[in-house]
């Protein structure tokens, strides 16, 4: 998960169930009031472009970026007759 603070253009993220490019974003904050995150999104889907307002903490999911532990086994390498460090 991403927050709206983290967009930045050419991310790709998953907005209202489909996935949207992120064209341009802007921080805006107006006086006293609480700051906010003015993006315009591209759908990869249709190519239309819309412009949303993020809170600045909003989660959004960055569907390239996978947050996994990875486990790597690998085989055992069985000791052929003359390879060893004594053979060296």
């Amino acid at each position: 998960m991403i927050t709206a603070v983290e967009l930045r253009k050419g991310r790709t993220i998953l907005h209202e169930g489909e996935l949207r490019l992120v064209h341009d974003v802007r921080h805006v904050a107006k006086g006293n009031k609480r700051s906010y995150m003015q993006a315009k999104l591209k759908s990869l889907r249709t190519g239309t472009i819309i412009e949303v307002r993020f809170n600045v903490d909003d989660p959004y999911r960055d569907p390239l970026r996978r947050v996994q532990g990875v486990r790597i086994s690998l085989p055992r390498r069985e000791r052929l007759p003359g390879h060893g460090p004594a053979n060296l």
